[in-house]
């Protein structure tokens, strides 16, 4: 299995190799560096990775002269254009090293170039670069890293530690590592509460998606690409629909002459149907992952990427209730009665029946009649409940061997 080793070993040289003081002017001066990391051989799943992750991003830089230094030569390096301090040689020695740490602010790629100085002879400088390890820790956004959404990230170590989280959100992150390290932590689309419901009148978003080139992995890492549930509908209507009017007030317009025809109160119309409700929201598709491991690796993946649900779809609105009838003379019976008993100070009451009910059949009127309240508007279709988000699978290709996971 491949070491995690970085090493670098450039030599300029012309001609034989010399031990003659490079403080004259000759075409040969051949130095060397070599990058190596401070740590031990990750060969294993036993390897003890608490030793791995206090080592990540320390580095030892070892420079070697061809010849004995005179104390005056040394190499003066920058990383990514700003000066670290300088590596000297002791007089009469040909090797020296620095302590090499890479900080939180430095970005995920370093240039590092030194240049031989303290000597007349014009060399060449010599490059590296060098790339940053992330270390996961408590719970982290991937806001909070350097990585760039959508475009291929190259790092050198991603170490994700115990009882840690990664929340990619919706975001497609996609990482080349040299190494991929897991103590039993999570990958995840919304992780907070309040991000696992898409905001009110808003589909949900699908799930992450996580794309990891490594040489080699270890460890257990957890997947909850879930899909954002859908927001809860935006109301489309308040309260109950629009009553019905009010009918026309009932009048006895001389009626009680036997003249004139009575004016009955009318019923109220009918009330107005209650609007339909809006559908609910749809929740967003699974995220997935896709982990290619060039080497065997012992890597344990648990995977639970469902998608969202669909929100609940808005009830109908009730319907409107229905307008009140006029006021007086609602019932034709009653207003029958009225007449008959005011015709009768003219006449008998069989006579003032006769007078009513010939004026009844005058005037088109029935003793049956009734004014009323008027209907009750239509209830509302309620909305169907929002669709739920797909499955999108993930795999893992462990060198020649695919698994895949359809959750």
């Amino acid at each position: 299995m491949n070491k995690i080793l970085l090493i670098l070993f450039v030599l300029f040289s012309c001609g034989k190799n010399s031990t003659e003081s490079p403080n004259k002017n000759t075409s040969q001066s051949p130095f060397s560096l070599t990058l190596k990391r401070n740590m031990d051989p990750i060969d294993s799943f036993s390897t003890d990775f608490i030793k791995i992750k206090e080592s990540l991003n320390q580095y030892t830089l070892s420079a070697s002269l061809a010849f004995k230094a005179s104390g005056s030569e040394h190499l003066k390096c920058t990383k990514n254009g700003s000066p670290i301090p300088p590596i000297y040689f002791q007089k009469g020695s040909s090797n020296a090293s620095h302590t090499l740490i890479l900080l939180k602010e430095d970005s995920l790629t370093i240039n590092l170039e030194c240049l031989l100085v303290g000597t007349t002879f014009e060399s060449e400088g010599i490059r590296i670069k060098i790339l940053k390890d992330i270390l996961i820790e408590g719970d982290q956004k991937i806001e909070d890293l350097e990585l760039i959404e959508g475009v291929q990230n190259k790092i050198g170590i991603l170490y994700l530690s115990t009882d840690s989280s990664l929340n990619i959100s919706d975001k497609v992150i996609k990482i080349t590592a040299k190494t991929f390290i897991s103590e039993g932590a999570k990958i995840e689309s919304f992780f907070q509460e309040a991000e696992r419901v898409a905001p009110k009148g808003l589909h949900g978003r699908h799930g992450g998606e996580f794309h990891l080139n490594v040489e080699e992995a270890f460890g257990e890492v957890s997947f909850n690409l879930q899909g954002q549930d859908g927001g809860n509908f935006i109301p489309s209507y308040e309260g109950v629909a629009k009553s019905g009017n009010k009918g026309r007030d009932g009048n006895l317009n001389g009626a009680d002459s036997g003249q004139h025809c009575p004016i009955f109160a009318t019923s109220g119309t009918r009330g107005a149907d209650g609007k339909n409700g809006v559908n609910g929201l749809r929740g967003g598709d699974s995220g997935y992952f896709i982990i290619h491991s060039k080497n065997q690796s012992n890597l344990h993946i648990l995977s639970s990427n469902l998608p969202g649900i669909g929100s609940q779809g808005e009830q109908g609105q009730e319907g409107g209730l229905g307008g009140a009838p006029g006021m007086g003379l609602t019932s034709g019976f009653d207003v029958f009665n009225l007449i008959v008993r005011r015709a009768q100070a003219m006449a008998g009451e069989d006579s003032a029946r006769t007078i009513v009910n010939n004026l009844f059949r005058g005037c088109g009127l029935s003793k049956s009649y009734t004014a009323s309240r008027g209907p009750t508007g239509r209830f509302g279709s309620s909305g169907e409940e929002g669709q739920a988000g797909s499955i999108r699978p993930s795999q893992f290709s462990n060198n020649d061997v695919l698994r895949v996971f359809n959750e």
